[in-house]
């Protein structure tokens, strides 16, 4: 049996997930207002993160100011073509680790930089904008150029505009929602379904196959991880644990 099928009557999109696009052009007769950039970079604030710790930082440069000359002059040939012309571009920085350590800061930073971006792409959407994200840039001139510290990188940028008339984007192609969806099998189900066709048959998970030595019915103890609590310099209690034999800072509450 099947825990879950892909229908096609589904309840109908939000306009922002048909609408969006990322164009390769933008019109250079388009300026943002503060009060527009403000609502952008709200939205980013306001996105989820794993325990709060919201591990982003944002360098914001409207056309025609210093900053966006400087983000600019770090573009590579191919976003250099098409970039500059955005109302704003916009650095994405993500937290890498705990200032003056080694320790990782959160394993979900970059997940969490996703998400603040992605609010700011549904904002933008709402004042009929489109954002078109991109790697596409010397990283480590720009880390440079704005003096970042070492826990920091600048992991993606944004070209934020309304598009040009005969704007173009990048391919909006999707593979089918069939092919998206892994098919899980109903727990305690030892068969696959001979209704099914073998491409829609579950297949184990990496952790439910038996490990190398073991047989299918053997009893396997869970591992305790040592956890520990350690104060950072900077007045920040977290949670740090030894993960595959390192390790792992979990963001906690500020200390009293």
């Amino acid at each position: 049996m099947v825990a879950f099928r892909v229908t096609v009557h589904a309840t109908a999109l939000h306009p922002f997930v048909l609408e969006r696009y990322s164009p390769t052009g933008f019109r250079r007769d388009h300026t943002l207002s503060s009060a527009e950039v403000h609502s952008l970079f709200e939205a980013a604030r306001r996105a989820p993160s794993a325990g709060n710790s919201q591990p982003w930082r944002f360098i914001a440069g409207m056309r025609g100011d210093a900053v966006h000359r400087r983000l600019t002059g770090f573009l590579a040939r191919s976003s250099a073509a098409w970039a500059p012309d955005a109302s704003l571009l916009v650095a994405n920085l993500v937290q890498r680790r705990v200032e003056d350590t080694d320790f990782e800061y959160s394993e979900f930073a970059d997940y969490d930089l996703g998400q603040a971006v992605a609010h700011l792409t549904f904002q933008a959407n709402a004042l009929g904008l489109q954002v078109h994200q991109f790697r596409a840039f010397d990283r480590d001139g720009l880390h440079q150029e704005f003096a970042l510290p070492d826990h920091w990188e600048i992991a993606t940028m944004a070209a934020v505009g309304r598009p040009g008339g005969d704007a173009t984007g990048t391919d909006r192609r999707r593979k089918p929602l069939d092919d998206v969806m892994w098919t899980v099998a109903n727990i305690g189900s030892q068969h696959a379904d001979p209704e099914l066709p073998k491409s829609d048959r579950a297949m184990p998970s990496r952790r439910s196959r038996s490990p190398r030595g073991r047989a299918p019915g053997d009893q396997i103890r869970p591992v305790l991880v040592p956890r520990i609590e350690a104060t950072i310099p900077f007045g920040t209690v977290r949670r740090v644990g030894v993960v595959a034999g390192r390790p792992r800072v979990v963001p906690g509450s500020p200390a009293p």
